[in-house]
């Protein structure tokens, strides 16, 4: 109760959301709502991104020899 209305995303606009998403011929694997999860979803894959690319060789390392 203490949060209702001070929250940034608008309940209905979230709800119009999902279900535009759900009926899409492609619906999305992940839908983010609002500019927080937007945000920080881009800093995670920031991070994933940095850390991939520091371990690439290890990585490409455990194939078999071509």
């Amino acid at each position: 109760q203490t949060q209702a209305g001070k929250q940034a995303g608008d309940p209905h606009k979230a709800v119009e959301a999902m279900v535009s998403a759900a009926s899409a011929p492609k619906p999305p694997r992940h839908l983010l709502l609002g500019r927080l999860a937007l945000d920080r979803y881009r800093a995670k894959i920031k991070h994933v991104e940095a850390e991939m690319a520091a371990w690439e060789e290890i990585t490409l390392g455990a194939d078999f020899p071509s």
